[in-house]
């Protein structure tokens, strides 16, 4: 498992990943401990993930269902640069500005046999991703946007705007980066009176004139002499 922050969102559900990740299910069945890497801090999540998940491993381990050291969290902490290098794919991680109040979020760069692939998770505009993001096969990059009435009537959505790269931001970043597909993840697009998607997309055009496809769940990419984009329903399923 790879983690980029310690906001709740990032972490909030490895704590059933790590416990049902043990049952011995054909869907689950890990036969080991969760190895994650994740940023400074990633030891108080193992150390607190281990008290959170003893009530079921007690049980489990009573009814000789696993072995409780499958229920540990081994945590590597990692800084900006090579996490991960292996069998030729190399993941790098990329330090990025999701605010001032959280000095360790990270990006990911990911190289495989010539291909790159680069994802900006949460973060604002910001040059050391750009630097790292230069003609990438696919850049996935955040997006956040709210009308100016909602941030004139609902001061507290500043703060998550203030968090996240907006729409003129992104086209910036993929207008200096020139990658061979531009998506969009993470569209934050703020209540009670969203902005439509033809004006964050205008917006984001003003900037970058290119293809920008919207990404979403379950999407499969495959990234060769051309890119192909699968949605998880379509025919051939």
């Amino acid at each position: 498992v790879m983690r980029q922050d310690h906001h709740s969102d990032h972490y909030s559900r490895i704590f059933d990943l790590l416990m049902s990740g043990t049952i011995p299910q054909g869907w689950a069945g890990r036969g080991g401990p969760l190895t994650v890497y994740g940023p400074e801090g990633l030891e108080d999540l193992a150390e607190g993930a281990w008290q959170a998940t003893r009530p079921d491993r007690t049980i489990r381990v009573n009814d000789n269902e696993i072995d409780p050291e499958h229920m540990r969290i081994i945590p590597h902490v990692y800084t900006e640069g090579v996490v991960y290098d292996r069998g030729g794919l190399v993941i790098r991680a990329i330090l990025v500005d999701h605010g001032d109040n959280i000095p360790s979020a990270y990006g990911f760069r990911v190289e495989y046999k010539g291909r790159v692939f680069v994802h900006s998770h949460d973060t604002r505009y910001n040059e050391n991703l750009i630097s790292q993001a230069k003609g990438a096969d696919v850049f996935i990059h955040e997006i956040a946007a709210a009308r100016d009435t909602t941030l004139a009537n609902y001061p507290k959505v500043k703060v998550a705007i203030d968090h996240h790269a907006s729409p003129t931001d992104v086209g910036r970043v993929f207008a200096q980066t020139k990658p061979r597909l531009a998506m969009l993840t993470h569209l934050a697009l703020l209540p009670p009176d969203p902005l439509p998607m033809d004006d964050l997309l205008s917006e984001l055009a003003a900037e970058y004139d290119g293809i920008v496809l919207v990404a979403e769940d379950l999407m499969t990419i495959r990234i060769g002499a051309n890119i192909s984009v699968e949605p998880y329903r379509h025919p051939a399923r």
